[in-house]
């Protein structure tokens, strides 16, 4: 890729990269349910009441900087 005539092959400070809303919200939904998931699967069989096993969706979302994720939530597209 090009950018002001000059490759760009790396991260760098003088570019970053803007997530439309919309799609930011999705993804964060995504890895919630994932977590989610992953949670679940761990705990299956144990004693975990369903309030714990959120509770620790919601600490491992902030253990990777992703406690926003707990309420995004992705808007309908609307057909056009």
């Amino acid at each position: 890729m090009l950018l002001e005539n000059k490759e760009v092959n790396e991260p760098g400070p003088d570019r970053a990269v803007g997530v439309p809303e919309p799609l930011a919200a999705a993804v964060a939904h995504r890895l919630r349910q994932h977590v989610r998931l992953a949670v679940d699967k761990v705990f299956s069989g144990s004693a975990k009441s369903r309030r714990e096993r959120h509770a620790w969706v919601m600490h491992n979302l902030e253990l990777v900087q992703m406690g926003h994720a707990r309420t995004s939530v992705p808007r309908k597209s609307r057909a056009a």
